[in-house]
This record gives structure tokens, C-alpha cells and sequence, in this order.
């Protein structure tokens, strides 16, 4: 009499299956990919439910999330720095958004402000630089590693949180922050798609974690109306220079389709230091103090 819910050779292969179907899906490392398949194979030889190798998925939701690297976002036609690279001949590795008005047309969107810092992704588990194949070990991201701390435990497990960590200055020295780490995309993994979750749901977020969300300069629906002020540069707040602005979406969209929804203003000459900013001595910026 079987007794296992796997029934026989022919659903241990569709589970065998399922599970490589898993991994392509979820782009993981081999290694992954390998202990996942041979975790699946021991648990239908030892004939444990099929309820336990469920079990693995949200572990390996956790993971995914943790291998991301966060698209790049193109550069609007007005961009400073991207007329300046078509004066000098020179190209950038991003696409530039020729088409953003027309995709973009009759769409809420938010326009946000664009720091001068380094992308770091965090979640409940993990904290590491743009690049998930980075670790955050360097001394230059203490500031952020001990945010993070404090917040990790209240961080959902199917969540990963992108921000700007502003603790050292690059080509930019702040003195008016309003936090070190500003966060300005939250990723919510639903089923096998990470989504961008809608302006509104990160500031809810925000507030709950007690983290910072990246200011809002601007809202609203793109039109024919809306485009003087979308390609309106301010270039300062609180009084110091920014970087630029980020267009996205006002609601929630699949993180993979950055490029498609989302654009960059880049101020002209934004890199200016000689050194990369890691090699000591360091600057730090500072953070706005009411008067």
C-alpha cells in the first residue's frame, strides 16, 4: 500500500521537474539549483510528503530575492550628462529612454529625487552593494550595516528593500540629509515575480520600519501638460546639489520592467573626484539638524 502523498515514479518525476522549473525561473546559482533538485530527489526516495518539499519555497523566494541586481535605469533624452556624452562622442553603458513620453503617456508617475550614493539592497537575511556577488565587509558601509541591524527582524521574509547609502560622500558632500540609508524601492516577491510596490505602499513601509524614503519632487499624470514640469531639474535640496531625478511609476510593477517604465536625469559632469570614493581618506556627510 503506498502510503506517500509522492504515489509513484511518475510523480516523483513531475516533482524532479517542478523543482528544476523552480530554479531556471528563479535564476539561481547552480550550486542552488543542484541542492535543490538533490533535496527533491531525497525526500521522494525517503517517501516524505510532498507538503515538506513545499516548504523549500519560500526559502528559496528569500534567495532569489537575494541574487537580484537591480536593473539599470536609462537616461531621459534631456539628461545633462547625456547631451554632454553626445557633444564628446562617448556612450553610456545604459539605453537612453527615446520612447519614455510615448510609454509613459497618461500614466501617474513620481518624480524622485536621485542621491549621490551607492545602491545597497537589504532584506530580512542579507545586506550587500549593488552587486549581490559584493558583501557589505568594507568599513565604508558600517553606518548602513547597523540600520540594517536594527530593522531586519521587521522586514517580511518575501520583501527586499533597495536604498542609497549616504554615510560617505562620493563626487556629491551632503550636509543637509535627512538619513544616511534613504530607501526608494521596495520589491514584493508574488509567486515567481519580484513587483515594484506602488509609491504609496513604500512610504507605509517606510514609516513602519522607520526607514527614510527618497522625497517625492513631483506627481502626477504625464501629459502633454505635466512634461514642462518632469523636465524641470532641481538642481538642489535643502540646499544641497543632487544628483538628478528618477520618473517611475506611481503604482506597482514587475521589477524587470525598470527599463521599460522608468527613466534618469543625470546632472552634467555628475563624477568629479579624482580618487573612487572607497580608497581612504574618506569625507562623510552630514545629516540636516533643525535650527
Amino acid at each position: 500500500m503506498e502510503l506517500s502523498p509522492f504515489g509513484g515514479l511518475r510523480q516523483k518525476i513531475m516533482i524532479v521537474l517542478w523543482s528544476a522549473h523552480i530554479a531556471v525561473m528563479k535564476q539561481m546559482e547552480r550550486t542552488t539549483a543542484i541542492a535543490v533538485l538533490i533535496y527533491v530527489l531525497f525526500a521522494g526516495m525517503m517517501q516524505i510528503s510532498v507538503v515538506y518539499v513545499m516548504i523549500a519555497h519560500p526559502i528559496l523566494e528569500v534567495k532569489m530575492l537575494h541574487e537580484i541586481r537591480y536593473p539599470s535605469i536609462p537616461r531621459l533624452p534631456w539628461s545633462q550628462d547625456y547631451r554632454t556624452a553626445q557633444q564628446l562622442g562617448t556612450a553610456f553603458r545604459d539605453d537612453t529612454a527615446t520612447n519614455f513620453l510615448a510609454n509613459a503617456n497618461n500614466v501617474e508617475y513620481a518624480q524622485l529625487v536621485k542621491w549621490d550614493g551607492g545602491n545597497i539592497y537589504i532584506d530580512n537575511q542579507h545586506i550587500h552593494p549593488r552587486s549581490p556577488s559584493d558583501n557589505a565587509s568594507h568599513a565604508v558601509y558600517s553606518m548602513a550595516k547597523s540600520i540594517w541591524a536594527r530593522i531586519a527582524p521587521d522586514i517580511p521574509v518575501n520583501m527586499g528593500i533597495f536604498c542609497e547609502d549616504l554615510h560617505v560622500t562620493r563626487s556629491i558632500q551632503y550636509h543637509n540629509l535627512p538619513a544616511f540609508l534613504i530607501a526608494f524601492t521596495f520589491v514584493e516577491l508574488r509567486g515567481h515575480t519580484p513587483m515594484v510596490l506602488s509609491i504609496d505602499k513604500q512610504q507605509e513601509w517606510c514609516d513602519l520600519l522607520g526607514l527614510t524614503h527618497t522625497p517625492i519632487l513631483w506627481r502626477g499624470i504625464i501629459n502633454e501638460q505635466a512634461e514642462s514640469q518632469i523636465m524641470t531639474y532641481t538642481p538642489n535640496w535643502n540646499n544641497d546639489e543632487l544628483e538628478g531625478y528618477v520618473l517611475r511609476p506611481a503604482n506597482d510593477f514587475p521589477l524587470h520592467e525598470i527599463p521599460k517604465w522608468c527613466a534618469k536625469f543625470v546632472r552634467a559632469g555628475h563624477v568629479q573626484s579624482e580618487t573612487h570614493w572607497r580608497v581612504p581618506p574618506y569625507k562623510y556627510n552630514q545629516l540636516f539638524i533643525s535650527k
